[in-house]
């Protein structure tokens, strides 16, 4: 689902909240039937998460059925993680010549492990990209 997705930083002033949208178009990317419904299960089993190296899903928007309006699109709605990602971390890191601290890469590394641990033992869920 990530590759055929763009995501948009979204400041929602009624809730005082900034949210990244992920919208899924049909129209550009051609899914079919079987790809839809495996998203609709990656989706439902993201609504059951809740922990805190995992960020959270929201809400879905689906406008799949919304034709005569032009649109095709599901977005989800995910809580917005401000700061750098991992590689973008580790890049500065590079680029100041600096290694990565054991204590901060451990830390890393323990989130990450019990997150996994969390989809692993709470829901039995595998993730794919790791």
């Amino acid at each position: 689902m990530g590759s055929t997705a763009t995501v948009y930083k979204y400041k929602k002033r009624q809730v005082g909240g900034t949210f990244a949208i992920k919208r899924i178009n049909n129209g550009k990317t051609g899914w079919h039937t079987q790809m839809w419904a495996e998203a609709e299960k990656e989706i439902s089993a993201l609504m059951c998460l809740n922990h805190p190296n995992i960020v959270k899903l929201v809400e879905v928007v689906d406008r799949r059925k919304n034709l005569t309006k032009g649109e095709n699109t599901l977005s989800l709605i995910f809580n917005y993680v401000p700061g750098k990602n991992l590689e973008q971390h580790l890049q500065r890191q590079r680029d100041k010549k600096k290694t990565v601290y054991k204590e901060l890469f451990l830390n890393w590394a323990l989130q990450l492990a019990n997150a996994v641990n969390y989809l692993h033992n709470e829901h039995s869920i595998i993730h794919s990209d790791i």
